[in-house]
């Protein structure tokens, strides 16, 4: 019989993470994979939109540490990275779930593709602190946080609460460059100021419902638009956030934009 192990040592035991660089010239990857049993514990809950934030701002934060100019976000980057990190449950790597290249993503998006990009990775881990710390303590993941050529980040967390590989927890750390300033761009931390519909006393941008909007409404719209989620009729109305009776992708950087302001 096994010896019981705290909920602490087991997730000690199962975190691994990944790095990947790209640009137009290289195309370079490095895996990393901690050795040690499996074991299955309880998921935690989190708020996957707060926990982004809160890594892009950890990120810029050691890099201005260490003489380089922070990093933005943008709706756009969020909506990848959020895809990204969805995608890992089904195909954790750098490899999508279709077996297209990870940056394939960045190509169809309205992103400029010949640009330098790099993408980190990870699973397992239970907080920012702890996958900033992962990340930094790799050589291939620190490389690509320092990259002198980025200026924009996007962070993408996803749960999977069946998780049959015992990791729970996803993430994913999309960097670029781009030439032009990307619309609605903001820095990590910034507030959002919250925008009331003219539909009524609904609130425009509030699609959980909490009378608030905030990162977490767009992270909940995206999932909803994705089929990863079942909206409500209130929270279909208040994702509307273009107010044209269409919900699509176009909502999800109306309410970035909203966000922002």
């Amino acid at each position: 019989m096994r010896n019981a192990k705290s909920k602490k040592e087991v997730r000690e035991m199962r975190k691994r993470g990944c790095a990947f660089l790209c640009s137009a010239v290289l195309l370079t990857g490095v895996f990393l994979r901690l050795p040690g049993e499996t074991w299955q514990v309880q998921a935690e809950t989190i708020d996957t939109a707060a926990f982004a934030e809160e890594t892009a701002r950890l990120t810029s934060q050691f890099r201005q540490e260490n003489g380089l100019a922070p990093l933005k976000m943008a709706p756009v980057l969020l909506e990848l990275s959020a895809r990204r990190a969805e995608e890992l449950k089904d195909a954790y790597g750098h490899t999508r779930p279709d077996g297209r290249d990870w940056f394939t993503i960045v190509e169809e998006s309205s992103l400029d593709a010949n640009c330098y990009a790099a993408e980190n990775v990870a699973a397992g881990y239970d907080t920012p602190e702890s996958v900033i710390a992962a990340w930094i303590d790799s050589d291939a993941h620190r490389k690509a946080m320092l990259g002198e050529n980025y200026q924009y980040i996007g962070i993408g967390v996803s749960q999977l609460e069946d998780d049959p590989n015992h990791y729970y927890t996803y993430w994913e750390m999309l960097l670029i460059s781009s030439e032009q300033p990307l619309e609605g761009e903001y820095e990590p931390g910034e507030t959002a100021n919250p925008t009331v519909s003219e539909k009524g006393v609904s609130l425009l941008g509030d699609v959980d419902l909490d009378g608030t909007v905030e990162l977490a409404d767009a992270v909940l719209l995206q999932k909803i638009l994705l089929g990863q989620v079942n909206g409500n009729a209130a929270q279909l109305e208040n994702g509307d956030c273009c107010v044209d009776g269409v919900l699509d992708c176009r909502d999800v950087t109306a309410l970035m934009q909203m966000l922002v302001r």
